[in-house]
């Protein structure tokens, strides 16, 4: 399993995920709520990923490049499974 694939279930087993994101009307706030997902799981596992860290903490566009795709692929897999 690669980082995304595995941050990808992280997302979707996250306590908020159901609540701050799937039932969230509004994009912006959904898209919002998604990005701080993101950075929550990635900080709590920083000490796994310090290499992945680093790239994600200290890159901004590699950082809005891989929400965007991880954001495509919680989205595809959520309408898979409705």
């Amino acid at each position: 399993m690669n980082v995304q694939q595995t941050l990808v279930k992280c997302i979707q087993e996250h306590r908020d995920f159901e609540y701050k994101y799937n039932n969230i009307e509004d994009e912006q706030s959904r898209k919002m709520e998604f990005a701080n997902t993101i950075k929550e799981i990635i900080v709590s596992d920083r000490r796994k990923e310090v290499d992945f860290y680093k790239k994600f903490i200290g890159d901004d566009n590699f950082q809005m490049a891989f929400m965007h795709s991880l954001l495509l692929l919680v989205d595809r897999e959520s309408s898979e499974k409705r």
